[in-house]
């Protein structure tokens, strides 16, 4: 039997996406990852800000054990930083498009 993991949901905006359009598309994956996970917490950005992953990023990721994001993150600074993160702290990171 698969164990539960606990899971955050991250998702970055389009450029021209409402904040209604980007809550849909999480209200769309959020039952689909419940079947088998359990949401801890979800973090929306604006399109080129990063202040919610910020927030996600310094929570208590040891009660994470993947974070789902809706796209790649092209900051190098911030790729790096997650890649480091994950090292520590055990977390996997899957993307929407990869989500059954």
């Amino acid at each position: 039997m698969r164990q539960v993991a606990n899971i955050a949901i991250y998702y970055q905006k389009d450029p021209q996406e409402l904040a209604e359009q980007a809550i849909q598309s999480v209200n769309e994956v959020i039952p689909k990852l419940e079947t088998i996970h359990t949401v801890k917490g979800v973090f929306i950005d604006l399109y080129n800000e990063n202040f919610e992953l910020f927030e996600l990023l310094n929570s208590r990721l040891e009660d994470i054990d993947i974070i789902y994001m809706n796209r790649e993150i092209q900051d190098d600074f911030i790729k790096e930083l997650i890649s480091q993160l994950r090292r520590y702290q055990q977390f996997e990171l899957n993307y929407f498009k990869d989500i059954k």
